[in-house]
């Protein structure tokens, strides 16, 4: 079977996560096709694995019809299937699809506006609140398929021999327990609400908090956790291309959301690592983790999350024993039982 993948894009920041499923997908005899806009980082990592990818720059990405490039790449390649990635390439991909009479299947990993999507033949969400998004804006929940985003679950084993660098490099001592965040620093994902609660509980236990990432709110949280005065057990890493070293020698991560994540892909990621989780209730989360694996809070509650926490430093067995089942639930995601269930969507829509 012939997929055309098509992403409006030239670079992405989950391109490797995307080969690897790319990649999958060839071993179960799925023959692939990449249409990307030229130029960025892309191709190159495509090219590494063996993938050739056509290139596009839609001519007003906002009006389909003037796409030729689009239906000149679908002609050239003829493609049983179109999957397209983020909205734009859903726009302009399901226009020239339906034209053509070419099934296309849209993968949907955020919460957008249902016109992007309105040629769609089929929509593949990445986790079920995404699902019930679009199902309320008007969508036939029978061309809806929850298909979550992949991991490779090998890749976050912590190697044979692993050499800690990231506690020696931050100054923290080998049995200082550590709490890991990772994300964008944006208000919304919550990393205020963190700080404030490990300013509670930085007075009766001894634990560092360390974040990864960049963004706008940066300086807003440096500030605050000198207001705080808690920045003296914080490091502030930046952003980490690979962000498993920190996992493999942290011993919780936090996932402290304000609004409902699509997914939350670094929370599976950490699991996959042999992390418990502390999440906040909401989102595509809820696909995978729940209190078997970690502790579940409510969003925007520095109590409840410091209370949450305070139970991961207080009770090892419990703790160990939810990381242990973090790792089991992480197999379920893993890219392999992904690209099954995309190369049956793709054959059940090219009949």
């Amino acid at each position: 079977m012939r997929v055309l993948h098509y992403v409006d894009e030239n670079r992405l920041s989950w391109a490797q996560a995307w080969i690897q499923l790319l990649e999958a997908l060839r071993q179960r005899d799925i023959e692939n096709f990449i249409l990307c806009r030229p130029g960025g980082t892309l191709q190159d990592m495509l090219a590494v694995w063996g993938f050739t990818a056509y290139t596009c720059r839609p001519f007003l990405s906002w009006a389909p019809p003037l796409c030729a490039c689009v239906k000149d790449a679908i002609k050239r390649i003829k493609p049983d299937v179109i999957h397209t990635r983020l909205s734009q390439a859903a726009l302009i991909g399901g226009y020239w699809g339906k034209k053509l009479d070419i099934p296309v299947l849209c993968t949907v990993d955020k919460y957008p506006k249902a016109k992007y999507y309105r040629y769609a033949t089929h929509l593949a969400a990445c986790s079920s609140d995404v699902a019930s998004h679009m199902i309320s804006q008007g969508f036939d929940e029978s061309k809806v398929t929850v298909v979550s985003n992949p991991i490779d679950v090998s890749r976050y084993e912590r190697p044979k021999g692993y050499v800690p660098k990231m506690r020696k490099k931050s100054g923290t001592p080998e049995e200082t327990f550590v709490i890991l965040a990772a994300g964008r620093f944006v208000d919304w994902k919550g990393f205020d609400v963190l700080i404030k609660a490990c300013a509670d509980l930085a007075k009766f236990f001894d634990f560092r908090l360390w974040l990864a990432g960049d963004g706008p709110e940066r300086k807003n949280l440096e500030d605050l956790a000198l207001r705080l005065a808690v920045k003296g057990i914080m490091t502030f890493w930046g952003f980490i291309e690979d962000v498993r070293p920190l996992m493999w020698e942290a011993d919780l991560f936090v996932l402290p959301s304000k609004s409902p994540e699509p997914f939350g892909i670094v929370a599976l990621e950490a699991m996959a690592s042999g992390l418990p989780l502390v999440a906040t209730k909401a989102g595509g989360v809820l696909d995978f983790a729940d209190e078997a694996c970690g502790w579940l809070v409510k969003p925007n509650d520095p109590n409840d999350l410091a209370a949450a926490i305070k139970d991961a430093l207080s009770f090892e067995e419990a703790r160990k024993a939810k990381g242990c089942a973090a790792v089991k639930r992480a197999l379920r995601f893993d890219v392999g039982k992904i690209a099954e269930q995309y190369a049956a969507l793709y054959r059940k829509l090219g009949l």
